[in-house]
């Protein structure tokens, strides 16, 4: 079955520490691409799907702490066996989307074909 591509932006590849609240208590994972609509989060334990959390995080090279509440739209085992959930922004304030457009407009190159590696500390 092919993947269809659902996001309307571009998703660029980095890695950063996330926090994410949800109704079943906080996970610490790392992001692994953002975009203006959304992220992928690694993380040891998943939230269900369609389930709202809440989104923490600062990006490289940047002060602001970024909040964003935003919903799980599905979740995936990659080939190394890590779980991964994708995350679609639902809202945020305009200085986290400001941090986000600034992070993302500081990146000059295409977004790669994969993702940068997995910090490699414990989380």
């Amino acid at each position: 079955m092919a993947f269809e591509e659902k996001r309307l932006t571009p998703r660029y590849s980095v890695a950063f520490r996330v926090k994410l609240e949800t109704s079943r208590g906080a996970f610490h994972g790392t992001g692994r691409d953002l975009s203006l609509g959304g992220m992928s989060v690694f993380l040891k334990s998943l939230p269900p799907i369609k389930s709202q959390v809440e989104i923490n995080f600062q990006l490289p090279g940047q002060q602001t702490q970024v909040q964003v509440t935003g919903e799980v739209t599905h979740q995936q085992r990659d080939a190394q066996d890590q779980l991964w959930i994708g995350i679609k922004f639902l809202r945020m304030s305009l200085d986290s989307q400001k941090a986000i457009e600034t992070f993302l407009n500081s990146v000059s190159e295409k977004p790669p074909l994969t993702p940068p590696p997995l910090p490699r500390r414990s989380l």
